[in-house]
């Protein structure tokens, strides 16, 4: 007897299928059941984010961090344009390119939590429901995402900012707390100066840009954008300077 493949993989061929031909996403070959295992058969990737981001041991550089973020943002966008949100944004669910033409692309993986938020075609939203239970992952959820609140664009950008702070500082003040709650109030409660410290300006102006989003927020991405390539201008970094990990004995912006 023959059983259906499982809803979560159902989503993320959908999801795939959608964003087919896009930079940052890798190509789908084939999905579907076969001596009743489930397979899907995609392009190969290199490591992920969060595996270059634990084997630096000390965090990126600015200019690294910055321009992953770019990489990122463009990715969250394609998928934005799709009428989904991502919902668990994490270094993990970035990885790197394994040719030698994209070993420096970055990918968006993992569409198994994604929901839809709006039809893009008639721009038509969904209702946001009164209460969610919690989707995502408690280290980088946003804020609204700790109160039960329907996650939409805004969410997956919180959760890649606080991707990137973590990048930059090494490790976020609710680094090691894994009740849900307990990480909210941090969240909700911190003020900038203690979850920033010594970042530039354009990662404050990120944030307040963050905080000024609602739920039918359609974000500026280029805005966004635009701040963290502030950022490498700071740094004096450009597109073409190499990674931390592409050669460790290189000094990097």
């Amino acid at each position: 007897m023959r059983t259906q493949m499982s809803s979560p993989l159902i989503l993320e061929v959908y999801v795939m299928s959608k964003l087919q031909g896009k930079p940052h996403v890798l190509t789908f070959y084939d999905a579907g059941l076969e001596h009743n295992y489930v397979f899907m058969v995609m392009q190969l990737a290199g490591k992920s984010l969060e595996q270059l981001f634990y084997e630096s041991k000390v965090g990126f550089s600015l200019g690294t961090t910055a321009r992953l973020g770019v990489q990122c943002l463009e990715a969250i966008h394609d998928l934005h344009m799709v009428g989904f949100v991502h919902r668990n944004i994490t270094p993990s669910n970035f990885v790197l390119g394994n040719e030698r033409e994209n070993y420096r692309t970055v990918y968006i993986i993992d569409f198994a939590m994604s929901r839809q938020f709006a039809d893009m075609k008639t721009g038509v939203w969904n209702l946001p429901r009164a209460k969610c239970c919690f989707c995502g992952t408690v280290r980088y959820a946003s804020p609204h995402a700790h109160n039960g609140l329907e996650q939409s664009c805004r969410d997956d950008l919180w959760s890649l900012f606080y991707m990137l702070v973590e990048f930059a500082l090494g490790k976020l003040p609710w680094q090691h707390e894994t009740d849900l709650d307990a990480a909210g109030f941090i969240k909700q409660t911190i003020r900038p100066n203690d979850l920033l410290g010594p970042l530039p300006k354009p990662f404050y102006e990120f944030m307040e840009g963050l905080e000024r989003l609602t739920y039918t927020s359609i974000p500026d991405y280029a805005w966004f954008i635009s701040k963290l390539e502030d950022v490498c201008s700071m740094v004096n970094c450009s597109k073409t300077d190499k990674y931390e990990w592409e050669d460790e004995e290189e000094k990097y912006c």
